[in-house]
């Protein structure tokens, strides 16, 4: 069995400004009659705002880049 190489444990550096950096996300969840239902989050990752949460059944590119393009 090959052993990887041990490797140095790094802490994640946080961004220091506002709008220097955002983490987007999808998450899912199932309503009660079985339709999906899908929630697009976008973060500011200096103060963890969120700057947008736009649910849909369903979520295709185009909405993605509408969201984008109203922040």
């Amino acid at each position: 069995m090959k052993r990887l190489p041990a490797r140095t444990k790094n802490p994640l550096e946080a961004p220091m400004e506002l709008n220097e950096v955002w983490s987007m996300d999808f998450m899912a969840d199932v309503l009660s009659d079985g339709r999906k239902t899908r929630v697009f989050n976008v973060m500011d990752d200096c103060n963890r705002e969120a700057l947008a949460m736009d649910v849909g059944l369903n979520y295709p590119a185009i909405r993605v880049v509408e969201t984008w393009r109203r922040k």
